[in-house]
C-alpha cells in the first residue's frame, strides 16, 4: 500500500522534474557563436602597479634630427611602441602599426612614436626596406626603464599609451596578430568618446 507521504513525495518530484529545462541538445547544422575579437591591448602584469601612476620624463631625438620630451607631450595622448630590429614579432607589427597610423595619425591629440632598443645606423639600414610612418628613435636602455619599466628586464615589443596628464594608461607587452584593432580601441578609450577613431565606415 502506497502511504500519502509516498504520494506527496512522488507529486513534489514530478513538480521538481517539470521546473526544470530539458538538457540541451545540439542541433545538426546549427550556426556556431561567432567568436569576439579582443577590443583591447592585453594588460601586461609586469605594469599594474604603475597604470595610472606618472611616467618618468624621457627626452630623445628622433632619426629626422626632431628633439622630442615626454613632458612637452602633456596634454596629448601619446603611443609608445618599443621595439628592436631582430624582434621578428616587432617587426611583423610594422605594416599594422603604419596602417594604424594612417587611420588614427592625423588626430590633433593622438602622437605616435617607435622608440628602437638598438644602434642607430643598423636602425636606418634596417628602416630602408622596412619603414615606418611615424617618428622613430634609439633610445638606451636607461631610457627604456624611465618609461615606467620595472626590474632589469624589457619585452618586446611593448606597447605603451600615455594619458594627456603624462600618466601611463594602457600597458601592454608582446606581439599580436590583431595590433591594429585593439591598439585603435585602447587609444579611442583614452582619446575619449567624443575624441575617438572614427570606424572608416
Amino acid at each position: 500500500m502506497i502511504s500519502i507521504r509516498h504520494l506527496l513525495a512522488a507529486g513534489l518530484s514530478t513538480l521538481a522534474l517539470l521546473g526544470q529545462a530539458p538538457p540541451a541538445s545540439k542541433s545538426e547544422g546549427a550556426p556556431a557563436a561567432p567568436v569576439q575579437a579582443p577590443q583591447g591591448l592585453r594588460p601586461a602584469e609586469g605594469f599594474q602597479a604603475r597604470i595610472g601612476q606618472p611616467v618618468g620624463e624621457v627626452q630623445f631625438t628622433d632619426l629626422a634630427g626632431k628633439a622630442w620630451s615626454l613632458s612637452a607631450l602633456r596634454g596629448k595622448v601619446v603611443y609608445l611602441n618599443v621595439w628592436f630590429t631582430g624582434c621578428p614579432p616587432c617587426v611583423k607589427e610594422i605594416p599594422d602599426l603604419n596602417a594604424l597610423h594612417a587611420r588614427l595619425g592625423s588626430h590633433p591629440d593622438l602622437v605616435m612614436l617607435a622608440l628602437a632598443y638598438d644602434d642607430e645606423l643598423k636602425v636606418r639600414e634596417f628602416l630602408k626596406t622596412r619603414p615606418f610612418q611615424f617618428p622613430v628613435a634609439c633610445i638606451p636602455f636607461a631610457a627604456l626603464k624611465q618609461l615606467a619599466m620595472s626590474g632589469s628586464s624589457v619585452a618586446f615589443p611593448t606597447h605603451l599609451i600615455l594619458d594627456r596628464q603624462g600618466n601611463l594608461a594602457v600597458a601592454s607587452t608582446g606581439g599580436s596578430s590583431q595590433i591594429s584593432q585593439q591598439l585603435a580601441f585602447s587609444l579611442s578609450q583614452v582619446l575619449g568618446a567624443q575624441a575617438g577613431p572614427s570606424t572608416g565606415r
